[in-house]
């Protein structure tokens, strides 16, 4: 099989471990197919048959044997140890005729057999990350498609009032609350995996949020940031909310234009009645809608979703 086998180390010196007889041969590659998965029951109390309690993959073990011919090996050598070195971090480079994809881990062992006739050797990394990212990723925005609205919430025409302050209110004393709705379609052909969303506020004047309801239309699973003795704040001229819902990253933090890191909402999230999205293959419809504390911040909201697909083997 044709493929390319790249080794990165933190400093971005990279490693060409692909199959060529002048340098490094990769004769074997471990750790492509998904990570094994550890599952754990429970027996039920004098009947047959057990239950299961927990179920998660583990981290990826990968294990590259390879080996050097030619003149020069010594040389070689040396830049394995400079490039791979135990206990840090590496990122690997894959590809092969259908993929085109990365992942990081830390070298557990590197073996080099020198007193043979032909030097081999095999390294150890292991990835904590159990995914293949691909290269290439996609980013989404409404700003290509007019698909925001702004709406009231709806009430009928008999519990409507008008009080001093000339603001609309219904007969249960509930004030009408203007908001906007966002939705984009995400297709992932990969495995299922969390999103990164951006809520951008294009505004020359800051945003204010009470509530904001992210929901995955196609697997119902939908995520509540709510606040009722304060504001969400998004930095005026392109600061915005990152939303992200990758298992090991999961955040709600306001940014400022320039990514400097401004207020963590993580504690706003209503977890009783929230779940963390996910994205699975497939089409994935999803829709946030904000509820302003002044809705003449609408007009300048923006919701953007960046997507990479990921698999579990390459």
């Amino acid at each position: 099989m044709k493929f390319a086998l790249i080794l990165e180390n933190e400093f971005s010196e990279q490693l060409n471990m692909t199959n060529t007889v002048s340098q490094y041969m990769t004769t074997e590659i471990e750790g492509l197919s998904p990570p094994d998965s550890t599952i754990s029951t429970a027996g039920y109390v004098g009947a047959d048959g057990s239950y299961l309690t927990n179920a998660y993959t583990e981290k990826r073990n990968l294990v590259i044997s390879f080996a050097m011919r030619g003149v020069d090996i010594e040389s070689r050598r040396q830049t394995l140890y400079r490039v791979v070195k135990p206990s840090k971090y590496i990122k690997v480079h894959y590809r092969s005729p259908h993929r085109n994809v990365w992942t990081f881990g830390y070298v557990e062992s590197m073996e080099i057999e020198n007193f043979s006739n032909e030097t081999s050797g095999q390294i150890s990394i292991l990835c904590p990350d159990i995914f293949w990212h691909s290269f290439d990723s996609v980013s989404l925005s409404t700003a290509d498609n007019a698909v925001s609205g702004r709406f009231f919430f709806s009430f009928p025409n008999a519990y409507w009032s008008e009080n001093t302050a000339g603001i609309y209110e219904t007969a249960m004393g509930e004030i009408a609350e203007a908001s906007t709705s966002f939705s984009l379609t995400v297709e992932n052909d990969g495995d299922e995996t969390g999103l990164v969303l951006k809520l951008l506020n294009n505004g020359s004047e800051k945003a204010y949020l009470t509530q904001i309801i992210c929901k995955n239309k196609t697997t119902g699973q939908a995520l509540t940031i709510s606040t009722s003795s304060s504001e969400i704040e998004l930095n005026a001229s392109g600061g915005y909310l990152l939303i992200n819902t990758k298992t090991g990253e999961k955040s709600v933090q306001s940014y400022t234009k320039a990514g400097k890191a401004k207020t963590d909402y993580l504690s706003y999230v209503d977890f009783a009645a929230s779940e963390w999205l996910t994205l699975v293959t497939g089409t994935n419809e999803i829709t946030v809608t904000v509820t302003p504390k002044d809705e003449s911040c609408l007009e300048s909201l923006e919701m953007q979703i960046e997507h990479t697909n990921v698999y579990l083997g390459v």
